[in-house]
C-alpha cells in the first residue's frame, strides 16, 4: 500500500472539494459510487457517510490501493459531471478543469485527455461576461453555501423551545429562497409555529405557510393556503411542514377547485440540502405531479427530475 505524503494529502483533500459538485452521491442515473462500481473501485467507495466525507476518502482509498486506476476514474468523473452540471444549468468551466489537472499533477499524474487545447477551449469560462440577466432566469447556489443552510437545517432539531425555533427558521427560509434567487417579498410572519411568506418563481408569486409542529399537517392546514393562493391566476402556494401530511391531506385536495398548492416535507427539505436535488428541479418536479394529479404532496423520492 502506498501511503500518501503530506503534499498528496492536502492535494486530495482540495481535489474532493473542487469534484465535489461534479456528481451527486445518490437519486440520480449517475451517482459517484456508480462510476466507482463502473471503474472497478466500488470497495474503495466508504458506505453510510455523507458526500462531503465520502469524497476524500474514496480518492484517498483508490490512490493507497489502486493507484492504476486513479487517472481513468478522473476522467470519468469529469466526463460524466460535464453532463450532469450541463443539465443543471451550472457548466463546468475551464478553470475548474484547469485546478483539477493542478491537483492531480500534485499527486504526480498528468492526464493528458484533461490537458488537450481543445477540449479546454470548448468549456466556458468563468471569467467571461455573464448574459443580461432576465425574469427567468436560474440562479444555482453553490455547495459551500447549500452545506452550511444544511448544518443550520439540523441544529434547529436540537431546539426543544418552538418559539426560539420559531425565530430561527424564519431566516433561514429568507437566506434559503433568497440563495436560489426567489426574492423573497420581506421577512416571514411568525404566528405561533406557522410562518407565511411569498417568493417569485417563474412568473408567479408563491404564497408560503411553514409550519414545525410534532405531527404532520391535515387537509385543514392545507385547505386555507389553497384559498389564499386563489386570489389570481399567477398565485400559487407552497405549503412546508416539517413533520409531513396526513394521509388525507393530499386526496381531500383533488376534490373540487384547481390545483394550485404544493407541498414540501422536512425530507423533502433535506433532500434539497443534501443536493441530491436543487430547489428549482424540485419545484418543477412537484408542480407538474400536481398539475397532472391534483395532489398536493407526493415526497421527491417518489418523484422523477
Amino acid at each position: 500500500m502506498a501511503i500518501l505524503t503530506m503534499i498528496e494529502s492536502q492535494a486530495v483533500a482540495e481535489l474532493a472539494d473542487q469534484l465535489y459538485d461534479f456528481l451527486p452521491a445518490s437519486f440520480s442515473a449517475v451517482t459517484w459510487p456508480l462510476v466507482a462500481e463502473w471503474m472497478g473501485v466500488k470497495d474503495c467507495w466508504p458506505d453510510g457517510t455523507s458526500k462531503r466525507q465520502a469524497i476524500p476518502i474514496f480518492l484517498r482509498n483508490v490512490l493507497e490501493h489502486r493507484r492504476g486506476v486513479f487517472c481513468d476514474l478522473i476522467v470519468k468523473v469529469v466526463q460524466e459531471g460535464i453532463n450532469y452540471r450541463l443539465r443543471k444549468g451550472n457548466p463546468v468551466t475551464r478553470e475548474e478543469i484547469e485546478k483539477i489537472n493542478a491537483l492531480v499533477l500534485k499527486v504526480e499524474f498528468k492526464i493528458p485527455q484533461l490537458h488537450d487545447r481543445a477540449f479546454l477551449s470548448g468549456l466556458p469560462s468563468s471569467n467571461e461576461q455573464p448574459a443580461a440577466s432576465t425574469s427567468s432566469s436560474i440562479k444555482q447556489p453553490s455547495a459551500n453555501s447549500i452545506d452550511n443552510l444544511r448544518r443550520r437545517f439540523l441544529t434547529l432539531f436540537d431546539e426543544k423551545d418552538a418559539k426560539k425555533r420559531g425565530f430561527a427558521f424564519e431566516p433561514f427560509l429568507t437566506d434559503f429562497f433568497s440563495l436560489h434567487g426567489l426574492d423573497p417579498k420581506g421577512s416571514f410572519r411568525i404566528d405561533g409555529e406557522q410562518i407565511d411568506g411569498s417568493f417569485e418563481w417563474q412568473g408567479n408569486t408563491f404564497l408560503v405557510e411553514a409550519r414545525w409542529r410534532a405531527k404532520p399537517a391535515n387537509a385543514a392546514d392545507l385547505l386555507v393556503l389553497r384559498g389564499k393562493a386563489e386570489k389570481s391566476d399567477w398565485t400559487r402556494g407552497l405549503f412546508i411542514s416539517i413533520y409531513g401530511f396526513s394521509e388525507l391531506a393530499s386526496p381531500t385536495l383533488q376534490i373540487g377547485r384547481k390545483a394550485n398548492l404544493i407541498a414540501m416535507s422536512g425530507q423533502d427539505l433535506m433532500l434539497i440540502l443534501e443536493q441530491h436535488w436543487t430547489l428549482h428541479d424540485a419545484l418543477r418536479a412537484k408542480l407538474r405531479h400536481t398539475g397532472e394529479t391534483a395532489e398536493a404532496y407526493k415526497a421527491l423520492t417518489e418523484l422523477v427530475k
